[in-house]
């Protein structure tokens, strides 16, 4: 078996458990959150439990950088937060250092309930139905179910492949998670490059379909019923490029394949277009990051923008509402981020948010 990923991790993880439990926090300052709103997670540094949501009136431009934490006196969001999800009224996000998933009311981002899963096991990514929330845990190489019903995580469990961290709803009650293997970490796992098929109804997983090395990242396309699938290569081949794999959802068979350095895929509205961050392998390539594209009809791929190497874009997301692309800017790591809309070949808006913006979401 697997030790539970690196030392430091766990080091980190003896911090994160002295993180309070929000227990009816008190507000001072009342947010409130309304229908083409943006919510920018932010996920802090490593070992510092400082998680932040920064919230952000895209009409008004009314930012609140530490949104969370003026709604939810003497309480924090944890360490590491890594998804966010929107779902009706209510808000989930999930914290791998923390261990949990936090449920926070929408309308003023007030927490209601933290749901607590097994220690060390590193939640990543989540999905949500009609019954259950499923969350990938990475030190487990576990798929974790929370019943909505009752907003508990009551040991149900899926097995899958190594280290998994992307994760998406197909059609017919089907889960597909990215194997990532955690890049060199794990590489030679006879289960690394795989994407696992689960069947949502039975709870297990029923197939594998093999992409490529740390393949983080999956999103389904229900315009056309096919498959995305990100594979990044390995941190160590340093000049290799990833890719981008296209599936065939009706009999998992592999497609077109575009290679590039792909992060945070994302679709257009119409799902014609999918948008994604071409990262800069290294400094040996000498070329900076991009924010890409694919129009799916033709296959063409070509670059939005180019970007400054003083600028790490962190984060991306296709607004539901109008269908306008947002990144956000990490620039050094160490400092608070921004969030840019891309308009034509340039980036425009340049809100403030928190440190290390990695998930936008809005409001619908």
């Amino acid at each position: 078996m697997i030790y539970k990923l690196i030392s430091l991790v766990l080091i980190i993880l003896g911090v994160a458990s002295c993180v309070k439990t929000p227990s009816n926090p008190a507000i001072s300052e009342e947010i409130e959150v309304n229908y083409g709103d943006c919510l920018v997670l932010c996920e802090g540094l490593m070992g510092y439990d400082n998680s932040e949501i920064t919230y952000i009136n895209t009409a008004s431009g009314k930012t609140v950088v530490e949104a969370y934490s003026q709604s939810n006196v003497g309480f924090r969001l944890g360490d590491t937060a890594n998804d966010i999800i929107i779902e009706n009224d209510t808000i989930y996000i999930s914290s791998t250092i923390g261990n949990f998933i936090e449920v926070i009311n929408l309308k003023n981002l007030k927490t209601i309930k933290r749901i607590n899963l097994p220690e060390n096991s590193g939640p990543r990514k989540m999905e949500i139905d009609s019954k259950y929330i499923y969350c990938t845990l990475l030190f487990e190489s576990k798929v974790a179910l929370i019943e909505r019903s009752i907003l508990e995580f009551t040991g149900q469990l899926i097995d899958v492949g190594p280290q998994p961290e992307g994760i998406c709803l197909g059609s017919a009650g089907i889960v597909y998670v990215a194997n990532s293997a955690y890049g060199d970490f794990n590489a030679n796992h006879e289960y690394a490059r795989t994407i696992s098929v689960i069947d949502a109804i039975t709870k297990t997983e029923v197939n594998k379909i093999e992409i490529g090395p740390n393949v983080c990242e999956v999103v389904y396309n229900p315009k056309n019923q096919m498959l995305y699938a990100a594979y990044y290569n390995l941190p160590s081949l340093t000049d290799s490029l990833g890719g981008i794999v296209e599936i065939n959802t009706s009999d998992n068979s592999i497609g077109r394949h575009w290679r590039c350095n792909p992060f945070r895929l994302s679709l257009s509205i119409q799902g014609d277009s999918l948008f994604f961050i071409d990262q800069k392998r290294s400094d040996k390539t000498k070329t900076n990051a991009a924010v890409s594209f694919v129009a799916l009809q033709s296959g063409n791929y070509g670059n939005l923008i180019t970007t400054d190497n003083n600028d790490i874009i962190y984060a991306l997301s296709v607004s539901p509402i109008d269908g306008s692309i947002w990144v956000g800017n990490a620039k050094n790591h160490q400092s608070n981020g921004i969030l840019s809309q891309i308009n034509g070949n340039s980036l425009t808006r340049n809100i403030p948010v928190g440190l290390n913006p990695n998930c936008i979401a809005f409001v619908r």
